[in-house]
């Protein structure tokens, strides 16, 4: 069984459950706008969870969020609340219609989203801007 521990702070509860071999799980629940903080990492949003290998985030899931940030160039950033699940660079998001800034390796990234190409809205350092129509979608972030 995984080793349990219980995490609490100003406005969340949560969760750390060591799997043994450097796999780590962490689940926030959150009643607050204002952020979370554990570690290195940074929510706002009612619930995430994050798988860590190794010390970096391999997946990561944030139920009705505007912003998540990692070490290693992992996260987001939303102008309303969101619903995303990323496995590396692929997942599904729940949009009502938001612009979602995701945390990126490099300028030249591009964010797939049902499989097409979306014009970037803007890009900056590590970071690249797009538009995410309202429903249910998938999202590729492509580093190349």
């Amino acid at each position: 069984l995984p080793d349990l521990q219980r995490l609490a702070g100003d406005d969340f509860t949560g969760v750390r459950l060591d799997h043994g071999g450097d796999v780590v799980d962490v689940v926030f629940e959150s009643s607050s706008a204002d952020p979370v903080t554990w570690e290195q990492v940074r929510v706002v949003g009612k619930v995430a969870w994050l798988r860590m290998q190794d010390d970096s985030v391999t997946l990561y899931c944030v139920l009705q969020g505007r912003h998540f940030a990692a070490p290693g160039a992992v996260g987001f950033d939303a102008d309303d609340e969101i619903s995303l699940v990323l496995q590396g660079p692929s997942g599904t998001i729940v949009s009502p219609g938001a612009n979602v800034t995701f945390l990126v390796e490099g300028q030249s990234s591009a964010v797939l989203i049902d499989g097409a190409v979306t014009e970037a809205a803007s890009r900056g350092p590590g970071s690249v801007t797009v538009r995410v129509p309202a429903g249910t979608h998938r999202i590729d972030i492509d580093g190349s």
